[in-house]
């Protein structure tokens, strides 16, 4: 997924590179014709005028390729980032934990974590569950347990972007 302003950015860029070409193509064009029917000098100026347009679309071109070489080889918009930042071994910033709404390697590790973890997070939003409605529930709150932390460590360096439990977390609305 590819974010919109990412989008429109290449899509300049791809717009730019088509016009860069245009105009090397219609100068290359114009030497040609002038070549063959005009004076030495005009016909050496048409060319030296082609080169310097093909020579102004090649930047454009190869920095459009690199944008969409990019685009293709990270599924996700911010993996990019997050691999840089791995790469130069920066740790990802401290977030405050709050049982019960934040999902933590700890609270995943067991049936019986994410158990205790379910009842925490019934605690947090004052949810009165009775032992058999938890049971029923349980294998949803699991894989929305499981969601939330497979996302915030996607996001785990964009402090804004990581999620807490919401209150329908077991799947059950209410009113």
């Amino acid at each position: 997924m590819v974010p919109y302003k990412d989008l429109m950015l290449m899509a300049r860029d791809v717009l730019a590179a088509r016009d860069a070409a245009r105009l090397a193509a219609a100068a290359a064009s114009r030497a040609a014709r002038w070549a063959v029917s005009s004076r030495p000098a005009r016909a050496a100026a048409a060319a030296a005028a082609a080169s310097r347009a093909a020579r102004s679309a090649v930047p454009v071109a190869s920095r459009v390729a690199r944008e969409i070489f990019d685009t293709a080889r990270f599924s996700y918009p911010h993996e990019h980032r997050l691999a840089k930042l791995r790469a130069r071994g920066a740790p990802p910033p401290q977030m405050d934990y709050e049982p019960g709404l934040d999902v933590i390697e700890k609270d995943l590790e067991s049936d019986e974590a994410i158990w205790a973890l379910y009842r925490s997070w019934c605690e947090a939003y004052d949810k009165e569950r009775d032992h058999s409605q938890m049971a029923s529930q349980f294998n949803y709150f699991k894989k929305s347990a499981h969601d939330i932390y497979r996302k915030n460590k996607i996001f785990m360096y964009e402090p804004d972007e990581q999620r807490v439990l919401g209150p329908c977390a077991d799947g059950i609305f209410d009113a």
